[in-house]
């Protein structure tokens, strides 16, 4: 007899199941193939097996029933059925459950049908309960794994290895898509996990790094057939090569195939992560500052026309982070002419401190340079305050001093144009009256803004960290008694051009008036001194005050105007004017 083991895929792991009604349908199957006796024992505890039906010529006999698994409760099998011919078949008997509890016997054979009754198969008796293992047996109680399989977990991950299929890794009890040992992370959420994922931290690329590699995309911005990391003028579909002359615009005030001319062998991308200062006084400007001398960069001194020489510092990219500064002073306009792309996450300030004016300020100004405020020495009565400093917009007058002669500084007027075709920065405030005969003076008004263009042949990208300012500065207190207080400086230039401009809306471009200075008082040269114009807010800055001169006025934004400093009809002195605001000019080149 064939023995039903090898005729039916069971395994004696538990892992095979089948429901009672489809053992039945397979018997009667397997028993034409000469497969019939036993069905083999499972450990999962389902029901028993049923005696395969007998065959239709002799007399067969029946199968006898399964025994019941090991964990569950084991059900004894069903008797066979009696042949059909001559002599009645005998039923099987019903094999009594051994599991851990009590199993249920099994069915009696059913009576032949032809000539002498068949006889019914015995029932199987219940099954004991497994209290311990038998003798001999390496545990004494079955566990996770039997009675003859250690509990062995290698892993400490509270499943024996016998049911742990990555029994050496904690963290998985089957192998999963990357195995076992490999987490099954997808860290950039493409879809691909990173033990598959050639850039896992690209949820772009999966299957290879491309041209480019993995972070960077494998884009040809101009379709010239090479991509934008290996290209060095990604927007010219004219030129692969770097020549330094890619800019698809005209770029304002500067030539830049002429500046490009002088940028052979420059870095890739030069990248500030420090505090600069670039002083542009003299012939010679150069970087100051601990990173200095990680840049790559052409300066030169060019010409501007209608307006004064201009320092051109050329790159091929640039990379200000967001812990990287950059200072501009001087007396000319700076100019960043980036040939490729550039990410500005730090800060760039061309305004003015005080006041010294910030690089290309107080340069060119005519009629937008605060007036000076009348003095008045000749007695116990107070001087007059120095007019604001405008560019944009104009500043505000001086304050008046005691006497009805005594009259504030005029406020700058607005100079420059909205397009900023000249490079150039703001004007500076006007200075306080002396109000006596001794040492000393009025307060010096507040230096300009600077100036500063940034030129991007490919993509400007302007992050939320950013703030690029050319403020005016602050009106100074006075030196003397009875003295008027210095007035604000305007707000300077800023030109940010490109091929695509990208600006956070939570960055600062700005170009803000400085405050007014207070007029000191009768005796005494206690004044305050005004407050640079806003670097990263549009608050006005607000004028000096706090003494018994007067107040000095508010420095203008690009929402409000600048005001005047406060008269005085006392020995005091008044208060010197605010600040006009800046230009703030972007250009998106298509």
């Amino acid at each position: 007899m064939v023995n039903f083991n090898d005729c039916f895929d069971g395994r004696a792991d538990g892992r095979e199941r089948r429901s009672l009604g489809s053992v039945l349908a397979m018997a009667a199957l397997l028993m034409l193939a000469g497969c019939g006796d036993d069905i083999p024992m499972r450990r999962d505890g389902a029901t028993g097996g049923t005696a395969a039906i007998t065959g239709q010529m002799p007399a067969g006999t029946g199968g006898t029933a399964a025994v019941a698994g090991q964990t569950a409760t084991g059900t004894g099998g069903t008797g066979g059925t009696g042949g059909a011919t001559a002599t009645a078949g005998t039923g099987g008997s019903g094999a009594a459950g051994t599991g851990d509890m009590t199993g249920t016997g099994g069915t009696g054979g059913s009576a032949g049908t032809d000539a002498t009754a068949g006889t019914g198969g015995t029932g199987g008796t219940g099954g004991t309960t497994a209290a311990s293992c038998p003798a001999g047996s390496l545990k004494s109680e079955p566990g996770q794994c039997g009675c003859d399989v250690a509990d062995t977990d290698s892993d400490a991950d509270g499943r024996a290895d016998c049911n742990d299929d990555c029994p050496n890794d904690p963290d998985k009890f089957g192998v999963g898509p990357c195995g076992c040992g490999v987490p099954d992370i997808d860290t950039d959420l493409d879809g691909t996990y990173d033990c598959d994922d050639v850039c896992p931290n690209d949820p772009v690329k999966q299957d290879g790094a491309g041209v480019c590699g993995c972070g960077v995309p494998d884009d040809d911005s101009d379709g010239d057939g090479t991509m934008d990391c290996n290209d060095g003028c990604p927007a010219d579909a004219s030129k692969t090569d770097f020549d330094g002359s890619c800019f698809t615009f005209v770029p304002s005030t500067f030539n830049s195939v002429t500046v490009a001319g002088s940028l052979d062998g420059i870095d890739q991308t030069t990248t500030i992560d420090c505090a600069l200062e670039l002083d542009t006084t003299g012939g010679a400007p150069d970087f100051v500052g601990s990173c200095a001398g990680s840049i790559s960069a052409k300066i030169s001194i060019q010409t501007q026309a209608g307006g004064p020489d201009v320092v051109v510092v050329a790159f091929k990219d640039l990379n200000v982070t967001s812990i990287g500064s950059i200072r501009l002073v001087g007396d000319k306009p700076v100019i960043f002419a980036v040939y490729g792309d550039a990410d500005i996450a730090g800060r760039i300030d061309a305004g003015a401190a005080g006041s010294t004016p910030g690089a290309g300020g107080n340069v060119s100004c005519s009629s937008g340079t605060g007036g000076n405020g009348d003095s008045d020495t000749s007695s116990s009565d107070g001087a007059a305050g120095g007019g604001g400093g405008g560019f944009a917009t104009a500043g505000g007058v001086g304050g008046d001093g005691e006497r009805s002669s005594t009259d504030g500084g005029v406020a700058g007027a607005v100079e420059g144009d909205s397009s900023l075709s000249v490079l150039r920065g703001g004007c500076g405030g006007g200075s306080g009256g002396d109000g006596s005969s001794s040492a000393g003076g009025g307060g010096g008004g507040g230096g300009g803004g600077g100036a500063f263009q940034l030129s991007v042949s490919g993509t400007l990208t302007v992050t939320d960290s950013a703030v690029i300012s050319a403020q005016g500065g602050a009106g100074q207190a006075p030196d003397n008694e009875e003295s008027g207080g210095g007035g604000g400086g305007s707000g300077g230039a800023i030109l940010l051009e490109a091929g695509d401009v990208s600006i956070d809306v939570a960055a600062w471009v700005t170009a803000n008036g400085g405050s007014g200075a207070e007029g000191s008082e009768n005796g005494s040269t206690v004044a305050a001194p005004g407050s640079d114009g806003a670097k990263d807010s549009d608050t006005a800055a607000a004028g000096g005050t706090g003494n018994a001169g007067g107040d000095g006025g508010d420095g203008a934004t690009d929402s409000t105007a600048a005001t005047a400093g406060d008269s005085t009809n006392t020995s005091y002195g008044a208060g010197g004017g605010g600040g006009g605001s800046g230009y703030v000019v972007i250009y998106d080149v298509p």
